[in-house]
């Protein structure tokens, strides 16, 4: 939790509560999200130490998507 606590979109993509915020802009979809959840998950998943899901990743790469102007 520590860990993840200190990268700088983690905060950013979560509320206080814990839950997932999503940008009203977003490039992906909710089911393109939930896939990309699952795929980083499965390249780094969790198990003695925060994995994927837990560093918030799959949100780190809809930011970056969402930065790039179309």
């Amino acid at each position: 939790a520590g860990v993840v606590r200190r990268l700088p979109f983690a905060s950013a993509a979560t509320s206080s509560t814990g839950a997932v915020r999503r940008p009203v802009d977003a490039f992906l979809d909710a089911d393109e999200f939930a896939r990309l959840q699952a795929l980083t998950a499965r390249i780094v998943p969790t198990d003695h130490l925060p994995g994927a899901r837990e560093a918030g990743v799959a949100d780190y790469v809809q930011a970056l998507l969402s930065a790039v102007p179309s």
